[in-house]
């Protein structure tokens, strides 16, 4: 069953539950009857108020046609965990960012999707993005997501970010700190080091957040 169909199923038992009362059901995700009752019917897209009436309801829902992933922090000696069982929230991957050369796009405006994660990975401020190319194989795979949190304090070197790429777009790469430029080192011997300079930028606009999770095919 697609995810499109089991969001219908949600916000119809969130219905059902309130004896059928349109206007009870929407007031109790904190939305109108009428954007309510287009989720109920699936003619509204992904967006940040349904993921949010999602979290309310208390959605906890899983995808069977979607493959066993696994899930691992990026801190070292972290274990790798499978994405089943309970305890499962859905997340809005908000765009795409190149582990390679050249940065994809910026951040969509919407979510392009939904995926499953482990309820212990949520954070505040957390975004989750598309990962393409293999630079940063074998550590994060081609068509892996990762999971970014806002960084706190300076950037600790050695350690995985998501950078924006001036006039290019968004990478995930380590990041080591140069007299004058920020590094940018891949896993994958066959790609070299970037270094980008950062006169004339805060480096707060470079760096946009830490990779705090990878989630890939088993």
């Amino acid at each position: 069953m697609k995810s499109e169909e089991r969001i219908k199923q949600l916000f119809q038992k969130v219905l059902d539950d309130h004896g059928g009362n349109k206007a009870a059901a929407a007031a109790s995700l904190d939305t109108n009857h009428v954007t309510f009752w287009g989720w109920v019917q699936g003619k509204r897209g992904l967006s940040k108020a349904l993921l949010n009436a999602i979290d309310k309801a208390g959605a906890q829902i899983t995808f069977p046609d979607q493959p066993i992933a696994t899930i691992k922090r990026t801190r070292p000696l972290s274990p790798v965990e499978y994405v089943q069982g309970d305890g499962l929230v859905q997340v809005g991957v908000y765009g795409s960012a190149e582990a390679g050369k050249v940065g994809l796009e910026i951040f969509d405006l919407e979510p392009s999707r939904l995926v499953t994660i482990l309820e212990s990975y949520y954070r505040n401020g957390l975004i989750v993005i598309d990962v393409e190319g293999k630079s940063m194989e074998p550590t994060i795979k081609k068509g892996a997501v990762v999971g970014v949190v806002p960084v706190n304090g300076k950037p600790v070197e050695g350690e995985i970010y998501l950078i924006k790429r001036p006039h290019f777009g968004l990478l995930i790469k380590r990041v080591f700190i140069g007299k004058d430029t920020l590094i940018l080192k891949s896993d994958n011997p066959e790609h070299p080091p970037i270094e980008l300079p950062y006169e004339g930028y805060e480096s707060d606009t470079i760096i946009l957040g830490h990779v705090y999770w990878i989630m890939q095919k088993a």
